[in-house]
């Protein structure tokens, strides 16, 4: 502990506000990270520019499940450290502020995995100091402070600060231990959000799976494989499975209707060395 407080009061003179400071901070929490990770955006709401800003650290035991109270998400396993510092000057009271992480986290942080293990202590924290002043509602003129959740102005903050924490979390994925290929699975036509969160996650981490991506095998048998062991609920015939380029709505599908399709193994090779996986059911 004596070590622990000299470097404490040794730091806190480093202290600042400058954009080197926050470069700081976001290179102090690294531990087998290979690259520091930090973003922050600006925008305006009612007159006011308002900023939110980001830094995180996280390459290994990477597949969080947070939540307010601590207990776990539903379809979640029990299982370094994925940790998340955001600011904001926004003049948004605890309330509408908790509501506004959970949603961003919930879209986030709680939708990647790298390795498939929880670490003890996943966290995001979010301070917000109000000095950006409160902005104006475009409906009743009033100070509305974010509290509405249907208003613009609470709608136009959560855009934001869900925007700050996809983009963190993605930097983790890429960063993560051993990554050499960053994958998005998208579910469509799923029964419920929790059937498509237990087929994205089996998919996402299973080994065979994974193997295949990343020697750029688009391997549909191990993908439909994963999707049938999982508590998801699965009409094989009704699956489809495809893979696109980010950014690109065209899907390429190797499985139509649980059938093998006509598309060249080499069209497919090519699709999947630069795409996302996607699937129906």
């Amino acid at each position: 502990m004596d070590n622990v407080r000299a470097g404490i009061v040794a730091r806190h003179d480093e202290l600042g506000s400058t954009p080197d400071h926050a470069a700081a901070a976001a290179e102090a929490i690294m531990t087998s990270d290979t690259r520091s990770k930090q973003l922050a955006v600006e925008f305006k709401v009612g007159g006011k520019s308002v900023r939110i800003g980001g830094v995180c650290k996280g390459a290994g035991m990477i597949q969080p499940g947070m939540s307010a109270t601590g207990r776990r998400p539903a379809a979640m396993p029990l299982h370094g450290t994925m940790l998340c510092f955001l600011t904001t000057d926004a003049a948004v009271e605890t309330k509408a502020l908790q509501i506004a992480l959970k949603e961003a986290v919930a879209n986030s942080f709680n939708r990647i995995t790298v390795d498939g293990d929880m670490s003890t202590n996943d966290t995001v924290i979010v301070l917000a100091n109000g000095m950006a002043g409160s902005p104006k509602s475009k409906v009743s003129g009033q100070k509305p402070e974010f509290r509405d959740q249907k208003s613009p102005e609470f709608r136009m903050f959560q855009a934001a600060l869900s925007h700050v924490c996809l983009e963190l979390a993605k930097m983790i994925v890429r960063d993560g231990e051993g990554v050499s290929r960053f994958v998005t699975v998208r579910v469509r036509g799923a029964k419920s959000l929790t059937d498509a969160d237990a087929a994205a996650r089996a998919v996402a981490n299973s080994a065979l799976v994974k193997t295949s991506w990343h020697g750029g095998d688009p391997n549909w048998g191990r993908i439909i494989d994963a999707l049938g062991y999982s508590p998801a609920t699965v009409i094989e015939e009704k699956v489809d499975i495809g893979y696109s380029a980010p950014g690109s709505g065209r899907i390429l599908l190797s499985l139509k209707r649980g059938q093998p399709t006509k598309t060249s193994f080499k069209d497919l090779c090519i699709a999947r060395r630069a795409s996302g996986v996607r699937f129906a059911h």
